[in-house]
């Protein structure tokens, strides 16, 4: 039988093959709660999604211009990207650690 997204099961088998190793990329950088986090949402529960960088707890899809981005998480300077996407209150809080404040408004995409 060939695995697809609508395989009964898939969703559970993809975050127990992928878990541990976004679990340990948290470890990697000293994110402890990330880390455990991480391990709880993917073994325990299947979540099969990413997870904020920096917490460790799935996120709604939200989306940023460019420019905002770049100022909050500082990586437009070094010239990088980003292994991964924050939570809400993870971003909104780095933003008012470096002086930026945000308004959230729903938006139909």
């Amino acid at each position: 039988m060939r695995w697809t997204m609508t395989t009964p099961g898939y969703g559970y088998a993809y975050a127990w093959r992928n878990g541990p190793r976004w679990s340990l990329d948290h470890l990697r950088h000293g994110r402890i709660l990330g880390f455990l986090r991480t391990l709880w949402f993917t073994l325990v529960l299947g979540h099969i999604s990413e997870s904020c960088q920096e917490c460790g707890r799935p996120y709604l899809l939200w989306w940023a211009d460019n420019e905002l981005y770049d100022a909050v998480t500082g990586l437009g300077a070094k010239g990088g990207s980003t292994p991964g996407l924050f939570c809400l209150d993870c971003f909104d809080r780095k933003a008012r650690e470096k002086g930026i404040r945000l308004r959230w408004k729903p938006e139909s995409a």
